[in-house]
């Protein structure tokens, strides 16, 4: 398995035959890189589920593309950006990347924003938003032709984008702001390197959108609503008996920015490229639209939106009979999981009627599972099912480029979606 390219651009932005090939053994050692691979569903949930012998402590792994960003560009703009970042109040880490029991003492104020209750009872509040976005969509309501639209750019992400914003408490008149920085925010996923008046251009973005966020945590202390911001900035940590810190709270909050994004906005994407890739699947859910649910869980195992994380051993272990070393870096392939042909029947297919429909792990597993689940569903259900209401006869637009993903190491997105649409 010498030949396997983990990081060539094609093999990014179609990862299947990859992981497959990376399933013939438990672990995988990337020599080049220094770290194992593991891509199979027990493996996995082995690691997941266990995180005192595997750590999330693994901010050098978002930390060194920034580094090699600034450490790349030149003395002026390397002065520039250290002027911006000499301005920002610390942002201490928070959850994603801690182990218990800090991420424990974390969790527990995150745990109210995400109640089943609040989800349930903002339904009409998303609905809301789903409904104006694809009125908005273009074309006339009555024409019978078909509609041109890139769905990715007009649909996938101003849904999840404009339902965080509403759920956070941010201002209408500071919407702009909010969307530059929350793509900025997810963007440190993607990994791509800028040239040095882009990165001096996001740096000031991101100070203006913390000045931004910290404002209105301040007008939430002052005076709360019920909202995400307004909770944060009354909260306490019960474990060290004190109210949660301004920077915290803009940490807690910027994790929200990307998890309440990314994921969402890459399974819409992917979910329209399967329709339109398998008109069987249209037919299926106009027929029996009680089966959407089952739609998005199968499209979440198909195409997970995060590919990876990694993870660090703590201590001399064994997975799957592959001896691992205190300090080793493992690489936790979900898209590799979520298609294990040893879990999943027919990984490779869409098959709405899949036993056990939702063991994928798509939002991860154990204590780092996706606290933000139940709203990314909620905007996968809600948002198909008025698609499947409102439209039909998805096709690719045969006169635009062809949908191509994103060559991400972490994130599974498309960059854009080229199709056309009817309204019913």
């Amino acid at each position: 398995m010498d030949d396997i390219q983990l990081f060539n651009a094609d093999v990014l932005r179609s990862p299947h035959a990859l992981n497959k090939r990376l399933r013939e053994q438990p672990v995988y050692f990337a020599k080049e890189l220094g770290f194992h691979v593991v891509a199979r569903y027990n493996l996995v949930r082995e690691v997941l589920l266990d995180p005192k012998t595997y750590s999330s402590r693994i901010t050098d792994f978002f930390q060194k593309p920034l580094t090699m960003r600034f450490e790349a560009a030149s003395p002026e703009t390397q002065e520039r950006i250290t002027h911006i970042r000499e301005q920002l109040v610390h942002e201490p880490e928070t959850m994603i990347t801690l182990d218990r029991p800090e991420h424990a003492m974390y969790r527990s104020v995150v745990d109210k924003l995400f109640t089943v209750s609040r989800i349930k009872s903002a339904e009409g509040a998303t609905q809301k938003v789903i409904d104006k976005i694809l009125d908005a969509a273009g074309g006339e309501r009555q024409s019978s032709e078909s509609h041109p639209v890139e769905f990715i750019s007009k649909i996938a992400f101003p849904i999840p984008m404009t339902v965080i914003r509403e759920r956070m408490g941010v201002p209408d008149a500071d919407r702009e702001l909010f969307e530059r920085g929350a793509k900025i925010a997810g963007d440190t996923l993607h990994m791509r390197m800028y040239d040095d008046e882009e990165l001096v251009n996001r740096g000031q973005i991101d100070l203006d959108l913390q000045r931004m966020l910290l404002r209105i945590l301040d007008e939430r202390h002052r005076e709360p609503r019920d909202d995400m911001i307004s909770i944060l900035a009354n909260a306490r940590l019960e474990a060290e008996d004190r109210p949660l810190t301004r920077g915290e709270a803009v940490s807690i909050l910027r994790q929200f920015l990307v998890a309440g994004q990314e994921t969402a906005a890459s399974a819409l994407g992917w979910g329209m490229l399967a329709l339109c890739e398998h008109p069987e699947l249209q037919d299926e859910l106009y027929a029996n639209p009680d089966r959407i649910s089952a739609f998005c869980e199968e499209i979440l195992r198909y195409e997970s939106p995060v590919q990876l994380l990694p993870r660090i051993v703590t201590a001399d272990t064994e997975l799957g009979g592959y001896p691992l070393k205190a300090g080793d870096v493992v690489m936790v392939r979900y898209g590799g999981a979520n298609r294990d042909e040893r879990t999943f029947e027919a990984p490779d297919e869409i098959v709405m009627d899949r036993a056990k429909i939702g063991m994928h792990m798509a939002f991860s597993a154990g204590i780092h599972y996706c606290i933000g689940a139940p709203l990314a569903r909620q905007e996968m259900n809600l948002g198909f099912a008025s698609i499947i209401k409102r439209m039909k006869n998805f096709t690719l637009d045969p006169d635009k480029p062809e949908p191509e993903a994103e060559p991400s190491f972490v994130m599974r997105c498309l960059r854009h979606l080229h199709m056309r649409f009817e309204w019913r």
